[in-house]
C-alpha cells in the first residue's frame, strides 16, 4: 500500500493530467455511458415520425 501511496505522489502530474486521466474516464465513460446509451427510450408526439438507434448507425448521402 505504502507504494502505491508513493508512487501516485512521485508520478502525480502525468498520471492525472495526462495518461492516466484518460484511462481513468475512458473506465468510467465505459461503465456507465454505454449502457445508458443503449437502454435509451423515446416519446413522440400526435403526427410525428420518430427513429432511435441503438448503436452505429451511418447514412449513404451519395447522389447518383
Amino acid at each position: 500500500m505504502k507504494f502505491i501511496i508513493s508512487f501516485l505522489q512521485n508520478n502525480y502530474d502525468w498520471i492525472f493530467f495526462g495518461f492516466g486521466a484518460g484511462i481513468i474516464f475512458w473506465l468510467l465513460g465505459h461503465k456507465s455511458g454505454y449502457s445508458k446509451a443503449i437502454n435509451q427510450t423515446m416519446k413522440a408526439g400526435n403526427n410525428s415520425t420518430s427513429i432511435q438507434v441503438g448503436g452505429d448507425f451511418q447514412v449513404d448521402t451519395k447522389k447518383e
